[in-house]
Parts: C-alpha cells; sequence; structure tokens
C-alpha cells in the first residue's frame, strides 16, 4: 500500500513517501484504532460509556498478533492493551470533623464510573501508542440501565525509517520526518442502553479527526488530509437461556463505519465492516463460540472463569492472498473483576 505526503516547499511536493505500511490498515481494512476480535470481553475499549457499568472494578490485559508467519523481514502487526474501570460507590452525605470545625461532604449517587488505558500498537513502519482517560455516568431505573461516556485521549505516532521506502533516499526532509514523532489528541464518546438481556450501545472514536503534526520546528510538517477520521460503532447482543438448562446462547453484532480518508480528491477506506456473533455460554463460568467478519474472514473463540478471573483466547483467519500466506491471527484476554456483589446489578455479567 502507498501513502503520499506533501511538504510545503516545492521541491519536497515532488517527491512522496510512498511506503508507510499503516499497521492499522488504513487502505486496506480502514483500521486505524487498533483491532480487537474478544471485544465482548472488554468493550471499555471501544465505548467509553461501559466504564463502571457492572459496578465491578475491572482489569483487562490484551495481546494481539496478526498474519503469524507471514515474514521474517515484515512487522506485521501486533497490539498490547492494558485498561482499568471501575464505578465509584454510592455515599451518603455526613459531617467530617477535623482541626477547622465540622464540615459537611456531600453524597454520592454511585453513578460515576471512571477508567483509563495505555496501548501500544505496531504495524511494520508505524507505532501507535497512547493513554485514554475515561468518564461514564449511570442511570437506572427498573430493569434498565442508561449510560453515557467520553474519553480523552493522546497517542504518539511514529515511523521507523528502516522501514520506509522513498522514490529518493537521499531526500534529508522527507528522511528526517521520521525520526520526529507526531502527538495526537483527541476525544471518544459513547452509549449504553442495558437491560437483563439485551443489550445496545453506540460510540464514536476520534471525534477531532486530528491531523498529523510532526515535531521538527525545520520542517514545520503536518497533514490535515492525513489524520485520524471519525469511527462510529455500533454494538447489540441479546443472552437467550435455554430452558432446563446452565446453557446460554448470546448472539451479537458489532458494525463498524469509518469517515473515508480523502486525498488530494480520492477517497480510501472499505466505509464499513460487519461482525456477526454467536457465542454459548454454560454456567457462564465457561465459553465457546464464531464470528464472521466482513468482507471475508472468520474468528474462533473461547474461554472460560475461575475465581475472579476470565481468560479468553480467538483465531483470526481471512479468505485472503494476506491469510493464506500466514498461520492466522492470535489473541488473548486475561480479566480480573473484583468488588462486592452488592455494589453491581448481578445480571449485568456480560460474559
Amino acid at each position: 500500500m502507498k501513502i503520499a505526503l506533501t511538504y510545503k516547499t516545492n521541491k519536497s511536493n515532488r517527491l512522496l513517501l510512498s511506503a508507510l505500511t499503516l499497521g492499522f490498515g488504513l487502505i486496506v481494512s480502514g483500521q486505524q484504532m487498533p483491532r480487537y476480535s474478544q471485544y465482548t470481553m472488554n468493550e471499555f475499549i471501544i465505548n467509553p460509556a461501559v466504564a463502571g457499568a457492572d459496578g465491578q472494578t475491572t482489569l483487562n490485559l490484551t495481546a494481539r498478533k496478526e498474519w503469524i508467519g507471514f515474514s521474517k523481514e515484515s512487522k506485521t502487526p501486533e497490539t498490547f492493551s492494558l485498561s482499568a474501570q471501575t464505578r465509584l460507590l454510592k455515599r451518603r452525605a455526613h459531617i467530617s470533623n477535623n482541626k477547622n470545625g465540622n464540615k459537611l461532604k456531600e453524597s454520592s449517587k454511585g453513578r460515576v464510573g471512571i477508567g483509563g488505558s495505555v496501548f501500544s500498537d505496531l504495524n511494520g513502519a508505524m507505532r501507535r501508542s497512547g493513554l485514554q482517560i475515561s468518564y461514564a455516568y449511570h442511570i437506572f431505573s427498573q430493569n434498565t440501565q442508561f449510560s453515557f461516556g467520553i474519553t480523552g485521549s493522546i497517542c504518539q505516532l511514529k515511523f521507523d525509517k528502516n522501514y520506509l521506502d522513498f522514490y529518493d533516499n537521499d531526500n534529508e526532509t522527507m528522511l528526517a520526518v521520521s525520526n520526529y514523532p507526531s502527538w495526537i489528541p483527541d476525544f471518544n464518546a459513547g452509549v449504553n442502553l442495558m437491560t437483563r438481556n439485551f443489550h445496545i450501545g453506540a460510540s464514536v472514536a476520534q471525534l477531532f479527526q486530528s491531523p498529523f503534526i510532526f515535531g521538527n520546528p525545520d520542517i514545520d510538517y503536518q497533514s490535515s488530509e492525513l489524520g485520524y477520521k471519525r469511527i462510529y460503532f455500533l454494538i447489540s447482543d441479546y443472552r437467550i437461556s435455554i430452558e432446563h438448562s446452565d446453557w446460554e446462547i448470546e448472539p451479537s453484532c458489532l458494525l463498524k463505519v469509518y469517515d473515508l480518508l480523502n486525498f488530494k480528491g480520492v477517497k480510501y477506506g472499505p466505509g464499513s465492516q460487519l461482525d456477526l456473533s454467536a457465542k454459548f455460554l454454560y454456567k457462564r463460568s465457561f465459553w465457546f463460540g464464531t464470528s464472521y467478519q466482513t468482507p471475508s474472514s472468520f474468528v474462533l473463540f473461547g474461554g472460560l472463569k475461575y475465581s475472579n478471573y476470565y481468560f479468553g483466547y480467538s483465531f483470526d483467519y481471512g479468505f485472503n492472498d494476506m491469510s493464506r500466506n500466514s498461520f492466522g491471527s492470535h489473541e488473548i484476554s486475561i480479566s480480573a473483576r473484583f468488588g462486592d456483589t452488592s455494589r453491581r446489578y448481578r445480571w449485568m455479567d456480560r460474559y
């Protein structure tokens, strides 16, 4: 894949940076954010409204490696993510005694959730690392909980010049860009609705569509054309209990819609991607299932619960030349959940 970056000088405008191997498949798959197959184990990574939704404190570690065995010389995509989220407990107003006298401390209604995550995503010449901080507010009525949330993020985008291919390798201006990272601030937002058996959430990532800004003052380069575009997520699932058994079935879907990259009047990207999944659960302590992801890939996944810990694994395989020359993509997810049952709604255990 080839993406051209142009510069402000006439000389540089004639030279194109042609092989930025974007790990998110910017043109091939439209993926500007890290891709996860086990998003149902940690929906917080795509929707900030989920922070604290179940009332527990949750830690999640995810590691993903794509196209294993494709090429020893290629840096195939790999992603690492560590996230934490919790809900601030409900607390009554009370009087606090201190050296300055009595002070009335306000009550907390237990509606606020907070969370954060760090991640690193590598693909070919590009590494994207970042930090996200989230705030969520939950409103519970009868057997329905409505939530909304927002995330502030900062990420660093950096290129390894050893993996870049230039039309003119002697161009110092273009080579200098790869030595300076681009710092990209942005925001995500989302809403979430949960009932006893049904769940639907919607979110949007990269609201500001921040451009790439590289920090060399001599180059003073930024691109409003080549920047992060908005990505819209819609996720829904429905849990079906099988009568007189400990088994449950959970069909689900995830729709991703992308704002297309518009470069020099040409639009790139697939526009949308749909994941259709079916999960089978036994006593909510063991699960397995499969997903189909458009345009042509499938996922096998499974996991188990032990005490407060959850372990998940997924295998992705696509019917394309890239996958046929590799051993597929692999993802491992480990979660830990803590907190008394009195602080959460038991039926909101989503996996």
